[in-house]
């Protein structure tokens, strides 16, 4: 990477570690790029979600290895794993678990990491590695964004970022996210709104976002519990994880909740 030519905001991807961190119930999350012989975290979170160190060296990590792959890396147990039980971020940030993916830009070059870990052993699923996956896909679109041109304008950036979030997450099926404008109306809606929540189309139309967006206004991401009315008059409970991207959209991750964990009516 060209340090001159690359200067992201850094609390964009900060969010997108929150979030994987949150939908994964991971220990911690970083999204990473190489620079020489440096991995610098554009995103990372220290286990509260906190930002954390963001430069190692890269033969002290196991993500020089999914960088040099160039395919997802899954380790269940990284203690148990000889050649890495000495390498020193897995005492630094007490990996049990690691599952890494590439962030490979749109012409085939890998330029970092994104990587969700555990304290303790953990048997990654399939639908895991799928949804880090697509979540380097859309680290991978806002590097790019950043590395676009100077002269391009503010709100190019942002019509060609929304294109690659929606392309990305159009084949997400494993999770129900949706994207909304930064007046909080529905741009798009992946087949895990359907799929896992069971929402209709007019359901999607009456997702409780005003709320979110309010609380939005005063930080990047986070998340909360909504309630909200099917269109058969039912009361649902939803978890909601958000975060705002570049152009001002606002990507929400839901999943239902446990009735007895919500508030009351």
């Amino acid at each position: 990477m060209e340090e001159a030519r690359f200067s992201p905001r850094l609390e964009e991807f900060d969010a997108v570690a929150t979030s994987v961190q949150a939908r994964l119930s991971c220990a911690n999350c970083l999204i990473s790029v190489v620079e020489t012989d440096v991995l610098h975290a554009l995103g990372i979170t220290d286990g509260e979600g906190r930002p954390g160190n963001r430069r190692v060296l890269a033969a002290n990590t196991i993500c020089q290895h999914t960088v040099s792959l160039g395919h997802p890396v899954q380790i269940n147990d990284v203690r148990g794993t000889p050649w890495l039980q000495h390498v020193p971020t897995v005492e630094e940030f007490d990996i049990g678990g690691y599952l890494g993916v590439p962030v490979t830009l749109s012409d085939g070059h890998t330029v970092g990491a994104i990587c969700a870990l555990s304290s303790a052993p953990r048997d990654w699923q399939e639908e895991e590695v799928e949804y880090l996956s697509e979540m380097a896909r859309l680290a991978a679109s806002r590097i790019e964004v950043h590395l676009q041109d100077v002269g391009e304008t503010v709100q190019s950036e942002a019509e060609d970022e929304a294109d690659r979030i929606i392309g990305a997450l159009a084949q997400l099926r494993s999770a129900a996210i949706s994207v909304h404008d930064p007046d909080g109306e529905l741009l798009f809606a992946n087949r895990g709104m359907a799929d896992q929540l069971g929402l209709t189309a007019s359901d999607l139309l009456n997702l409780p976002t005003q709320e979110i967006l309010t609380l939005g206004s005063r930080t990047p991401s986070g998340g909360m519990q909504v309630r909200m009315q099917t269109e058969q008059g039912c009361i649902r409970w939803l978890r909601v994880e958000w975060s705002r991207t570049l152009g001002g959209l606002t990507l929400c991750d839901w999943t239902a909740c446990d009735p007895k964990d919500s508030p009351p009516a």
